[in-house]
């Protein structure tokens, strides 16, 4: 095949820098110059009152991140899957606790086995364990449920976020989350792929 001349090159390379810089920078800036031609005194009022309404919830806001980002029974960014979105967040309660180190050569498998056993050992192959009980050790103890032997497992419950099938962030759970491992209930809460990064088909195998 012979080669393009080098002054076609430059310029067929010359076309395609100015066809990109008009797409993103000229023509956002003029639809930008086009809505300010519409703005009225009206929209600084209302968007004045929604940053009053923001400042009047942050204090709730940041009192939920903080226990998001602090509590050490919040368990973050565990791997289910081997698609980038496939973390969930896990919410211990008093009692219970998470060993990573049980997930490590099939956390990222896509194995659907696996979760809270009756006895706080590892269901399937190669996923994190949670160990009920006091110690949180799941043998040989009395957990809070009593009894001999094993303690009782829990029960969990799985929040899956909406959003439309474009966005959704598995964070958006914590204050449900903490509400409900306040009454005894491990939480995983998860993110799962949403379009474009998959199809609904997609989104259905991650959460099912």
């Amino acid at each position: 095949m012979p080669k393009m001349p080098r002054l076609a090159r430059a310029r067929t390379h010359t076309w395609t820098v100015c066809k990109t810089l008009v797409r993103n920078v000229l023509v956002p800036f003029w639809l930008t110059l086009r809505l300010a031609t519409y703005f009225r005194f009206g929209w600084l009022v209302k968007f004045a009152g929604l940053i009053g309404f923001a400042a009047f919830l942050s204090p709730a806001f940041l009192r939920i991140a903080w226990f998001y980002y602090t509590d050490p029974r919040v368990k973050r960014d565990v791997v289910y899957g081997s698609a980038p979105r496939n973390r969930l967040d896990l919410y211990l309660p008093a009692g219970c606790r998470y060993d990573p180190d049980e997930s490590k050569g099939g956390a990222g498998g896509g194995d659907d086995s696996g979760g809270v056993s009756s006895d706080g050992r590892e269901e399937g192959g190669g996923r994190g364990g949670i160990r009920h009980g006091q110690t949180g050790r799941g043998e040989g103890e009395e957990g809070e449920g009593g009894g001999e032997g094993h303690p009782p497992g829990r029960p969990v419950i799985v929040f899956i976020t909406g959003g439309m099938w474009i966005i959704g962030y598995k964070a958006w759970g914590a204050l449900l989350a903490q509400s409900l491992m306040a009454q005894g209930f491990v939480v995983a809460s998860l993110d799962y792929r949403n379009f474009p990064q998959g199809t609904v088909g997609d989104m259905v195998a991650d959460v099912g």
